[in-house]
């Protein structure tokens, strides 16, 4: 899990630095919809909601074609509440 959630960091951050890469916005979607799904699948519910409300973010971000201070900060308070809930966590099923 921690690799999953250090590429979704990466991912994030370059989508946030770099100019806009629809192609990796794709691709951060794709894993965070992947993440939310097998999180509920696996029973890990608080793990799956953060997951789900990055997802609803990007998907706002992905229409603007840009990252706004606002869902920055709210992003990186959510990836931090996904490690904590992956830390907390007793099993790894990724």
């Amino acid at each position: 899990m921690p690799v999953k959630l250090d590429e979704l960091r990466q991912c994030w951050s370059a989508l946030c630095t770099d100019s806009w890469n629809e192609p990796l916005a794709e691709r951060l979607l794709l894993m965070l919809h992947n993440l939310a799904g097998s999180g509920a699948t696996y029973g890990f519910s608080d793990l799956s909601a953060y997951a789900r409300g990055f997802e609803r973010l990007l998907e706002t971000v992905v229409k603007q074609r840009s990252v706004s201070t606002d869902v920055r900060e709210q992003v990186d308070l959510i990836l931090d509440s996904l490690k904590q809930s992956s830390i907390s966590s007793d099993d790894d099923p990724f």
